[in-house]
């Protein structure tokens, strides 16, 4: 879907539609799009490394602050993709959230 929206705006540029937009700067937002799409960041806490189990498992309680805890880490995974991994997400979580 992404890949043809591209093409539609760089269609609209060639036929005179578009005028605001560079072919260049079509090619480099192009280019970042498919970087990003290749980190394959998650979307949403179900699609994190972690879930409920595992905070669980630290002797957190289920409640409003998993939320919390979950949001935050799928803030930092998409800071950083490569964060995406069940010891560097529980280690954030002790260190930030279990010392409260």
């Amino acid at each position: 879907l992404v890949r043809d929206l591209f093409r539609l705006r760089f269609a609209l540029w060639r036929a005179g539609a578009a005028p605001g937009d560079r072919p260049d700067d079509l090619l480099e937002r192009w280019a970042m799009v498919r970087r990003v799409l290749r980190a394959r960041p998650p979307l949403s806490t179900a699609e994190l490394a972690v879930g409920g189990e595992e905070l669980k498992a630290l002797g957190l309680r289920p409640g409003p602050r998993f939320g919390e805890i979950l949001e935050a880490l799928l803030e930092r995974v998409t800071d950083d993709p490569s964060l995406n991994r069940k010891d560097a997400l529980l280690q954030f979580v002790r260190e930030e959230w279990l010392d409260e």
